[in-house]
């Protein structure tokens, strides 16, 4: 069975999308206007055999600062879940990537910034250069391939011990019928 993972890092009106294969191919990549990334979903979803995972970055909470773009970026967490039409979706907080991507001491000396989490994946997977692994991945498609990549290895710890996928920390899988 072949496996493809879609991690998107939402935003309130355009957003980052990135398509791995089980392999850690990336196979799509995508920073467009949340609409043309539903309809990306919902075309993506009927023309593979195999139905694909989607992981989403969920927005977290920001006190009394939050503003109209938190609650628009929601909405399109929304929009992009009833759009897939794959078997598994899952949500997660960008806390749990930057623990996760980044060596234990990296982690609690080093800055956490969105802006830090190409240098992991970059270590791990090559630069984004032309003729290089992930070339094209840029800006925001770096917080969309760190989700696609948290939860393929995750899918594959599951798959391998033959256990479900919340004893690897994905609380919020969601089985679509």
């Amino acid at each position: 069975m072949e496996l493809f993972v879609i991690g998107i890092d939402p935003g309130p009106e355009q957003s980052a999308l990135v398509m791995l294969d089980q392999d850690y191919v990336v196979r799509a990549h995508d920073y467009d206007d949340n609409l043309k990334l539903c309809q990306f979903l919902e075309s993506l979803c009927s023309e593979i055999a195999t139905a694909p995972y989607l992981a989403i970055e969920m927005v977290t909470r920001y006190g009394a600062n939050t503003g109209e773009s938190v609650f628009n970026t929601a909405k399109a967490i929304g929009w992009f879940e009833r759009s897939f039409r794959g078997l598994y979706s899952s949500e997660m907080y960008n806390a749990r990537l930057y623990l996760y991507l980044r060596s234990p001491i990296r982690s609690w000396f080093g800055v956490r910034k969105k802006a830090s989490m190409g240098a992991p994946l970059k270590d791990r997977f090559g630069e984004a250069k032309k003729g290089h692994p992930l070339e094209g991945i840029t800006k925001h498609k770096w917080d969309a391939l760190a989700v696609a990549v948290y939860h393929l290895d995750g899918l594959k710890m599951a798959l391998a011990k033959d256990k479900p996928l919340s004893d690897f920390g994905f609380n919020n899988v969601m089985i679509k019928s």
